[in-house]
């Protein structure tokens, strides 16, 4: 069960998961919550997206048309356990 007072850690570990899993639709509810009342989370959740939308980028092979190099899946599988590792919801973004 959700709590109903959602702390920025709980936010930013959502958010990011959020890109990969489907989150329950309670925990999406208190993710929105959290969300309205938090600039921080909320430009967290931005760049988040545009993170993931260049990571995606890469993982195409091209940028701006440019082609680049591939990370393997266990690269790709560090990067993102050390971005996950390395939140601070208490600094500013």
């Amino acid at each position: 069960m959700v709590q109903s007072m959602m702390n920025c850690k709980e936010a930013t570990y959502l958010i990011s998961r959020q890109l990969d899993d489907k989150l329950p639709l309670s925990v999406k509810a208190a993710l929105a919550s959290h969300l309205m009342m938090c600039p921080r989370c909320r430009r967290f959740k931005k760049q988040t997206k545009i993170i993931y939308s260049l990571l995606l980028q890469f993982q195409k092979k091209t940028f701006q048309g440019v082609p680049i190099v591939t990370l393997t899946p266990d690269q790709k599988d560090r990067m993102v356990k050390n971005l996950r590792n390395n939140i601070d919801p208490g600094k500013t973004f």
